[in-house]
């Protein structure tokens, strides 16, 4: 069973149906739809309502749009079916694009985005959840670097003029966006992109210590 965490649209709850996973789960506070021909059901709710045990917990782009990231995280343990696993995908301040690019990075989204942690930080965060970084995997995309020179021109994401809008436009720009392209894949594999991709498990799982939630 896999439950996605402020899954917004469903798309991912979506996507996991068509792929054959056994009815899929989604909860979000905001969600206008409730479910899917064929499987995945969506509940307008926060994970407080969801009712588990899930194989897999996903937060796909949505842990940094909550407040108080610890509590989401200590409610999805507690959801966990033995061998259970957490996946975290957010943007991570510890990249190349944030030290280059400052408060015109484009994954800053305020005030959407009210807590983007530091890879330090989301090993920190995990440990006051009672879980423990199992892998984490860079998977940052072009946007990072032709995105956030739109704001250093103080061009809005969803301008007329965008990429965003327009993404396959004749530009004579090609050979710059092949070339961040390229630097993003040499980030990921470096492990210096903008974003990841973390795998938690429960702390204590494999003997490790810190078993339990450390109190906030």
């Amino acid at each position: 069973r896999v439950l996605d965490v402020g899954c917004g649209a469903g798309v991912l709850v979506l996507a996991l149906a068509r792929a054959g996973l056994p009815a899929p789960r989604g909860v979000d506070p905001q969600a206008t739809t409730r479910g899917f021909p064929g499987g995945g059901g969506i509940e307008a709710a926060g994970i407080e309502h969801a009712a588990g045990p899930f194989d897999l917990v996903t937060f796909h782009h949505s842990l940094e749009h909550v407040a108080d990231p610890r509590a989401q995280l200590v409610r999805a343990r507690a959801l966990l079916a033995p061998g259970g696993r957490i996946v975290v995908r957010c943007p991570t301040t510890s990249g190349a694009a944030f030290r280059r690019y400052g408060d015109r990075w484009v994954a800053l989204d305020a005030p959407r985005h009210l807590v983007i942690p530091s890879r330090a930080g989301m090993v920190h965060l995990a440990r006051r959840a009672g879980l423990r970084v199992e892998s984490v995997r860079d998977d940052a995309t072009a946007m990072q670097f032709w995105a956030s020179e739109q704001y250093r021109r103080d061009m809005a994401l969803m301008d007329p003029r965008s990429r965003m809008r327009a993404p396959w436009r004749p530009s004579r720009d090609w050979a710059r966006l092949l070339g961040w392209w390229r630097a993003t894949r040499r980030l990921n594999a470096s492990g210096d992109g903008d974003q990841a991709a973390w795998v938690l498990a429960p702390a204590g799982e494999d003997g490790t210590p810190g078993g339990d939630p450390v109190r906030a």
